[in-house]
């Protein structure tokens, strides 16, 4: 397991739980921490779509969230978020995340260096932890669902992490 260098930051704690929640009340929070990030000059440029995929019967069956973020310091972060969604006997739809891939880095091409990624690719959520000398991947670490921090979090993290390492 990579170690975190002493002085990068410790990732956050999560400030939402992680279950179901109204649609309506995911997308109002998901876009307006992007929002107030923007104006605090955190996010410089949002690139994130979202794509739903209704059923037949036109409820929403799954949505996705994702695409790129290019963010304050030269930091960028992959994102992408897999919602599963359920519509309630009172009509409203509740969604929950079920796949998620957070991929921070900073720099471009032979002078990228990873910051960090949260991912299930290898079964189970996960942290991949760079070597902050080489920016290399030196590990992972099993992350239990429950600590996953949120959007607004990761790229807060990521913007101090990148300037930390300087």
């Amino acid at each position: 397991m990579a170690e975190r260098a002493p002085e990068d930051p410790a990732p956050p704690r999560p400030r939402f739980p992680h279950g179901w929640l109204t649609y309506e009340r995911y997308l109002t929070i998901h876009w307006a921490s992007l929002r107030r990030l923007e104006d605090e000059g955190i996010v410089l440029r949002n690139g994130l779509s979202l794509r739903e995929d209704r059923a037949a019967n036109g409820e929403l069956a799954e949505a996705d969230i994702s695409g790129r973020i290019q963010c304050a310091g030269g930091v960028a972060l992959q994102v992408r978020e897999a919602l599963e969604a359920r519509t309630r006997r009172d009509g409203r739809v509740e969604v929950q995340g079920v796949d998620y891939t957070y991929h921070a880095w900073r720099g471009a091409g032979s002078g990228q260096r990873l910051l960090f990624r949260y991912d299930m690719a290898h079964g189970g959520l996960h942290l991949h932890s760079p070597d902050p000398a080489t920016g290399e991947e030196a590990g992972r670490t099993p992350v239990p669902i429950e600590a996953l921090p949120n959007l607004d979090q990761i790229i807060r993290y990521a913007v101090a992490l990148a300037a930390r390492r300087g």
